[in-house]
């Protein structure tokens, strides 16, 4: 008798790395611009236990930038 748990019938999922980039820069005591881009590499890889029939894949490579500004 196995001392592991019951496989609970979960379907696998390969293994992935993405790699980001952000920054900000700070143009003055209220004002802060930020911006990055997300998964770099343009991996493509599924969410393990994400449910979508078909399979869908993440989006690739984005890029998104965003003013702050307090009063």
């Amino acid at each position: 008798m196995s001392s592991f748990p019951p496989r609970l019938l979960e379907p696998t999922t390969p293994g992935f790395s993405t790699f980001d980039l952000r920054g900000y820069w700070q143009t003055s005591e209220n004002i802060r611009l930020t911006g990055g881009i997300e998964n770099l590499t343009n991996t493509a890889y599924i969410e393990h236990l994400k449910v979508h029939n078909p399979r869908v894949l993440e989006p690739g490579t984005n890029i998104y930038w965003a003013v702050q500004t307090d009063y």
